[in-house]
């Protein structure tokens, strides 16, 4: 029997109001960027989290090729490309570590990375599959300047080639 001195759907608002917290949507700061692409694949417990950039290029990808969540894949290269390693970090430039988030997503890098070729292939492959779920050409130049290993790097998709030292050579493949 139900007591009396609860109110009429004050049970039903409770379960609403968590389903709401559970699902994210509640007020406070947004998901870590990382965190919502990995969040679509695995479950993400309790803090703190580990990302693994090789794994979340993947779930990208697969986010990018179904034409889901495409401001959440956005929003993850944004957040990859801010965190490579330059010349002055211990690892070679142009590589990303591994992070644990934090609640209220504070972050901080593991110090390495289990894969340098393999992460930056899957990222490559992200930025491609991107490319073809959005006809957004202007990403490789971003992605390619922002990463800028050399002078003389380019990064090649399926429909472009990007100069890093030169914008102004980009060219169609065919």
């Amino acid at each position: 029997m139900r007591s009396s001195s609860r109110r009429p759907g004050a049970e039903r608002a409770v379960w609403i109001a968590l389903l709401v917290l559970l699902a994210g949507c509640a007020a406070g700061p947004p998901r870590h960027a990382a965190l919502a692409v990995v969040a679509r694949f695995e479950p993400v417990g309790p803090s703190p989290q580990d990302v693994q950039p090789y794994f979340a290029n993947l779930y990208a990808v697969s986010l990018c090729r179904h034409g889901r969540h495409l401001d959440e894949v956005a929003r993850y290269i944004a957040w990859y490309l801010d965190h490579l390693n330059d010349a002055e970090s211990d690892g070679l430039a142009g590589t990303i570590d591994d992070y644990r988030v934090h609640h209220g997503n504070r972050e901080h890098s593991l110090g390495g990375y289990d894969s340098a070729d393999g992460y930056a292939g899957t990222f490559l492959i992200l930025l491609d599959a991107y490319e073809q779920a959005t006809g957004d050409e202007a990403l490789w130049s971003r992605a390619c300047r922002r990463s800028r290993p050399s002078p003389d790097c380019c990064c090649r998709s399926r429909t472009r080639t990007v100069w890093c030292g030169s914008p102004r050579r980009t060219a169609r493949t065919t």
